[in-house]
């Protein structure tokens, strides 16, 4: 009988205020998005570089699309 596996989840982190914002931008602009095909949601699709805030999705199309804020936003 094999044994079995632990599988660990990462738990979902809520998203800040400006990062719903961003979505919703995202939303307003292109129409139906989705993470990319190797993130799960959207909370995993921001990242920090030069003290902007980087949010990256998919689009029908298949595209990659981006949108940044300054940390002051």
């Amino acid at each position: 009988m094999p044994k079995s596996r632990k599988v660990h989840r990462q738990r979902e982190r809520k998203m800040s205020e400006t990062e719903e914002r961003m979505v919703q931008q995202a939303l307003t602009r292109y129409g139906s998005i989705y993470p990319p095909d190797y993130k799960t949601s959207f909370s995993d699709c921001f990242t920090w570089r030069n003290n902007r805030l980087i949010f990256w999705f998919n689009t029908e199309d298949h595209s990659t699309n981006l949108i940044a804020e300054n940390e002051e936003s």
